[in-house]
């Protein structure tokens, strides 16, 4: 499953990258194309930039499909990025932490209440109960 999500991730993205590209300039029709007119830093943030405006979490939309899409797009890139976050190369315990309140939100609105009441409650006794040295 966790092989699925990374692959169905890569796939999303990809796919926003070629729409926006192909919106940004005409005259490119693939990815490969755009990678050899060999573009700047800046203008690859920009793309960023847009990418994240544009298709991610938009729920204020009426195309439901383009909602539906956007929404499965954001949380596949949070689950990725817990992944990579959690990775023994990367070790990024503070970013993993800083998520925890947010996938408790997630939790909650798909009803698996148990799961976010344990994250709460995790959270809550790193930060206030347990000593300093042992977070």
């Amino acid at each position: 499953m966790h092989d699925l999500i990374h692959q169905c991730a890569s796939a999303h993205m990809l796919d926003c990258w070629r729409v926006e590209i192909a919106r940004h300039d005409a005259m490119i029709k693939s990815l490969t194309d755009f990678t050899a007119k060999k573009p700047s830093w800046e203008a690859i943030v920009n793309l960023l930039y847009s990418l994240a405006t544009k298709y991610m979490d938009l729920r204020a939309t009426n195309d439901i499909e383009f909602r539906n899409n956007s929404l499965i797009l954001g949380r596949l890139i949070q689950y990725v990025e817990l992944c990579h976050m959690t990775q023994m190369k990367h070790g990024d315990i503070g970013r993993v932490e800083q998520s925890f309140m947010h996938w408790a939100l997630i939790f909650k609105s798909i009803r698996k209440h148990k799961y976010a009441t344990h994250v709460i409650k995790m959270v809550n006794n790193m930060s206030y109960r347990y000593p300093d040295h042992l977070v």
